[in-house]
C-alpha cells in the first residue's frame, strides 16, 4: 500500500500545531516555524499569507465538522441515533485531539479569529440548536436531561480528556468513552 504524499503545506501545518501546542500561538513567530522547517520565512509566505491563515486552516476541520453537525443530527428520532451520533462525536475528537489544545492554549487568538470567521457562526448556531431541543417541553425531562448531559460530555472530551488519553491510550478510552455516553444517554448500562 502507498503511503499518503505530504505535502509541504501539510508539514507547515503539522509543525505550526507543533509550536502553537507547545508555546502559544502569540508566542509562535512564522521564523520559528520556517526554521524548524529548514527553509525560509520567504518559503513559509509562499504557503500561508500569515500566522492568521495558518492557525484558521489548522481549525477548518473543527469548524466544518461542528458546522454540520446539526444537520447530521436532524432527523435522530430517538435516543439510540443520538446514542450512535454522540459515539461518532467522540471518535472524532480523539482523532483531531490535538487540534482542541491549540483552541484550549490559545484562546484569545481564537477569539480574534472567531469575529472574522464564519465557521464559528455556524458553531454558534449548532449550540442554539441544542438549547432550543434541550428546552423543548415536548421531550421528556428525563430525555432532555439525558441529552443535555451526554452532549456535555463529549464536548468536554477536549477540555478533560487528555490525561486520560496519555494514560490508557486512544483506543481504549474510545471504548471507554462511547460506553458512557450510551450509558448517559439511555439510561442503563451499554449492551455487551
Amino acid at each position: 500500500m502507498t503511503e499518503p504524499t505530504v505535502t509541504t503545506r501539510d508539514r507547515i501545518l503539522e509543525v505550526a500545531t507543533e509550536l502553537f501546542a507547545e508555546q502559544g500561538y502569540e508566542a509562535t513567530s512564522l521564523r520559528e516555524i520556517a526554521e524548524r522547517l529548514g527553509f525560509t520565512k520567504a518559503a513559509l509566505y509562499y504557503h500561508f499569507k500569515s500566522k492568521d491563515e495558518i492557525l484558521q486552516t489548522l481549525l477548518e476541520p473543527i469548524l466544518k465538522y461542528f458546522a454540520g453537525f446539526p444537520a447530521l443530527t436532524e432527523n435522530l428520532s430517538d435516543l439510540e441515533s443520538w446514542a450512535d451520533a454522540l459515539a461518532d462525536v467522540v471518535d472524532w475528537v480523539v482523532d483531531h485531539f490535538a487540534l482542541f489544545g491549540i483552541i484550549e492554549r490559545n484562546r484569545s487568538a481564537i477569539e480574534v479569529l472567531s469575529e472574522t470567521s464564519d465557521g464559528f457562526a455556524a458553531h454558534q448556531e449548532m449550540h442554539a440548536r441544542f438549547d432550543r431541543m434541550l428546552a423543548d417541553p415536548s421531550l421528556p425531562a428525563d430525555q432532555r436531561v439525558r441529552l443535555g448531559l451526554a452532549i456535555g460530555a463529549v464536548g468536554g472530551i477536549n477540555d478533560f480528556g487528555g490525561g486520560l488519553l496519555a494514560s490508557m491510550g486512544a483506543d481504549e478510552f474510545r471504548v471507554r468513552a462511547k460506553a458512557v455516553v450510551r450509558e448517559l444517554v439511555l439510561g442503563s448500562p451499554p449492551a455487551t
